[in-house]
C-alpha cells in the first residue's frame, strides 16, 4: 500500500464528481468472462489427460509373447500349489499334519526317508522356471499319508469321478511332494523322481495325481512293485509294465466307463420289484404300524400284513407272548421283524402279505413296475454291451510288447529272484510337484448267488447322533472308517441324508461340528447302536491328538 503525505483536500464539488459510478464504468470498457471449460487451461489439461490415458492403455494391453509361452510351460510341468486351497479342505486346523522339510544338496543323489514312504533322488534332478538347472540348496516339503485318519484330517478329497459315476479310493499310499528354492521360489523336477511306499498289498493299485483345478485325480500308470533280494540286492519289477501313453490313457477311460455301465446294470436289476405274496396262514401274519418315510414302498396302505417266509421255523410262543417293542427293517429282498421284551428278543424274517382286494390292487401295481422295470433294464443291457464292444476294440490297439524287457533280460531278473526277493511296497516315478496317491477304487461286492444284491453293505436312512448327555448332534460331513479297508468314507449329510457300511468290519464315525470340535462314535458305541436300534451314542473329544485317535479308531 502506498500512503501520500501532504496531499491537497477535496472540496465538496469534486467529491460528488467522484460518486458517479455509472461514468466511471463507461470508461472502463471490460469483456465479460468466459466459462471455464471455454478457457485455455481447461482445454490443454483435458486434451494431455487423454493423450497419457491412451498411452497408459496400449502398454497394458499389449500382448507379451515371452511371458504367455513361459505361463504355459509352467502349468504344463506343475499345478499351482495356491489351488489347493479350492480343493483341500481340512476339517480342523487342530490336526494338521505338518509338512516334514528337507534343505537338500541338488548337485548329489540321495534318498529322504519318512513313515513307510522313501523318495529317491538323483543328481541334478531340479530346475528354476527359465529350464536352469539347480546347483545352489533347495527345499523339499514332503507329507505323506498312510491311514484313514491321515486322510480324513488332510482334507483331501478321496473320490474319483469317472465318466459322471463317483468311486471312494482305498489307499496304499498317498503323499504331497513341494519343492522351493532357498527364496521360496516355486522350483521344477528335470528328472524323475522314485517315490516306493512300504504296504503289504500290491495288487490292483494304480498311480494317480490330485487335479486341484479340476477337482479330482488324474491316472499316471498302473501298478509298480518293487522287490528286495535277501542278499540286500534290489530290484524293480512292473506287474503290468507299461509306460503312459495316449492309447492307454484312452483304454483307461473305456475301462471306466464299462465299470459304470455295468455296475449301472447291476444297480438297475436290485430294483427289481417282487411278486406280491398271498396270505396263506392268517392267525401267523403280523401286523403292524407302518413309517412311510422309512418303508416308502410300503405305504400305500397303513397297515400291512406280515408272515414268516419261513413258517416251519418260526415257534409258536412268538404269536402269543406280549412284546414290549415291535421293530421292522429291510433285508436283503425281505425285512427283518425284531421283536422285544424285558426278558428276551427274537428276529423273524418276514414279508408283506396280501389278500382280497388288497392283492388284487398290489398285482396291478405290480405288473405295472414290472414293464417299467424290464424296458429300463433292456436299455442299460444295450449301453453295457456297447460300452464292452469299445473297450474290447481298444485292447486290441494295445501293443503286447510294448514296456516288456526283453526275454533275456526277463530270464535273468527271475532267476535271480526267485526264494530270494521279498516285496518292499509300490513305486512310482515322479516327474511333476503335488499330491499324489496309490489308489484302487472300492467296487461294490455282489452276491455270488445272484449277482443282484450286495452281499454285505447296509444302509442307514437318517441316522441321528446325540452326544453323552443325550443332546442332538447335528454335522454337515461325517466319515465312516472300516477295519478292513484302508478308505475314509465321507457322507455330506445336507445333500444326502443316508450312510451305508460294510457289515463284515469294525467301524467308526467322525465328525466335526462348525466349530471343528471332533465327534467319535468308537467301534463299541457302533456295535451297540445297531443291536439296541438307537441312535449313534458319541462324545466331542476337544483335546484330541493324532496318536490318540489313531489308537482309538485304528489300533495302532
Amino acid at each position: 500500500m502506498k500512503i501520500k503525505f501532504n496531499q491537497p483536500t477535496l472540496n465538496s464539488k469534486q467529491i460528488a464528481e467522484k460518486k458517479d459510478f455509472a461514468l466511471l464504468m463507461e470508461k472502463v470498457k471490460t469483456n465479460p468472462p468466459k466459462s471455464f471449460y471455454k478457457s485455455g487451461w481447461f482445454i490443454t489439461s483435458l486434451f494431455t489427460l487423454g493423450i497419457i490415458l491412451s498411452v497408459y492403455l496400449i502398454i497394458e494391453n499389449a500382448p507379451e509373447k515371452d511371458t504367455v509361452a513361459k505361463t504355459t510351460t509352467k502349468k504344463a510341468e506343475t499345478i499351482t500349489y495356491e489351488e489347493d486351497s479350492k480343493c483341500v479342505n481340512p476339517p480342523s486346523q487342530k490336526l494338521e499334519i505338518p509338512a516334514k522339510r528337507f534343505v537338500i544338496d541338488p548337485s548329489i543323489e540321495q534318498k529322504i526317508a519318512l513313515k513307510n514312504a522313501e523318495i529317491e533322488i538323483p543328481k541334478l534332478a531340479f530346475k528354476d522356471s527359465k529350464n536352469n538347472v539347480i546347483t545352489d540348496s533347495i527345499e523339499l516339503k514332503f507329507s505323506v499319508y498312510n491311514d484313514a485318519i491321515d486322510f480324513v484330517v488332510s482334507g483331501i478329497p478321496m473320490e474319483y469321478d469317472s465318466a459322471g459315476t463317483v468311486y471312494t479310493f482305498e489307499s496304499g499310499g498317498m503323499f504331497k511332494l513341494e519343492g522351493f528354492d532357498l527364496n521360496h521360489n516355486p522350483i521344477l523336477i528335470s528328472k524323475p523322481l522314485n517315490i516306493t511306499f512300504t504296504t503289504k498289498e500290491v495288487q490292483d493299485f494304480n498311480f494317480y495325481n490330485l487335479d486341484t483345478i479340476a477337482h479330482n485325480w488324474n491316472y499316471i500308470s498302473s501298478n509298480h512293485i518293487k522287490t528286495k533280494e535277501v542278499e540286500g540286492k534290489t530290484i524293480t519289477t512292473d506287474v503290468k509294465p507299461t509306460t503312459f501313453n495316449e492309447t492307454k490313457r484312452q483304454l483307461n477311460i473305456a475301462n471306466q466307463e464299462w465299470i459304470r455301465a455295468k455296475n449301472n446294470l447291476l444297480k438297475q436289476t436290485k430294483f427289481e420289484p417282487i411278486a406280491p405274496s398271498k396270505v396263506s396262514q392268517i392267525d401267523k401274519t403280523f401286523v403292524l404300524d407302518i413309517d412311510k418315510y422309512e418303508f416308502p414302498e410300503l405305504s400305500f396302505f397303513y397297515k400291512i400284513k406280515f408272515e414268516p417266509v419261513d413258517l416251519t421255523a418260526v415257534e409258536n410262543s412268538i404269536y402269543t407272548q406280549n412284546w414290549d417293542s415291535k421293530r421292522i427293517r429291510q433285508y436283503k429282498k425281505y425285512y427283518q421283524l425284531i421283536l422285544k421284551n424285558k426278558n428276551t428278543s427274537k428276529i423273524v424274517i418276514v414279508k408283506p402279505v396280501y389278500d382280497g382286494e388288497e392283492l388284487d390292487i398290489m398285482t396291478n401295481s405290480y405288473l405295472k413296475k414290472l414293464e417299467r422295470y424290464n424296458n429300463i433294464l433292456k436299455e442299460k443291457k444295450e449301453i453295457e454291451l456297447q460300452k464292452r464292444t469299445v473297450l474290447e476294440e481298444k485292447k486290441k490297439n494295445i501293443d503286447p510288447s510294448e514296456g516288456e524287457p526283453s526275454a533275456k533280460k526277463t530270464a535273468k531278473s527271475i532267476g535271480k529272484s526267485i526264494g530270494k526277493s521279498i516285496i518292499v511296497g509300490l513305486s512310482a516315478p515322479i516327474v511333476f510337484f503335488g499330491t499324489f496317491n496309490f489308489d484302487k477304487v472300492v467296487l461294490p461286492r455282489i452276491n455270488k448267488e445272484d449277482e443282484t444284491t450286495p452281499l454285505n453293505i447296509e444302509k442307514i436312512e437318517k441316522p441321528k447322533f446325540l452326544s453323552l448327555n443325550g443332546l442332538s448332534v447335528h454335522f454337515e460331513k461325517i466319515y465312516v472308517i472300516e477295519s478292513k479297508r484302508n478308505a475314509s468314507f465321507s457322507f455330506d449329510l445336507t445333500k444326502r441324508n443316508e450312510l451305508t457300511y460294510n457289515i463284515d468290519s469294525k467301524i467308526s464315525i467322525i465328525g466335526f461340528n462348525e466349530n471343528e470340535e471332533l465327534f467319535l462314535v468308537d467301534k463299541k458305541q457302533f456295535k451297540k447302536a445297531l443291536e439296541n436300534q438307537e441312535n449313534f451314542v458319541g462324545a466331542f473329544i476337544p483335546d484330541v491328538n493324532l496318536s490318540v485317535l489313531k489308537r482309538r479308531v485304528l489300533g495302532i
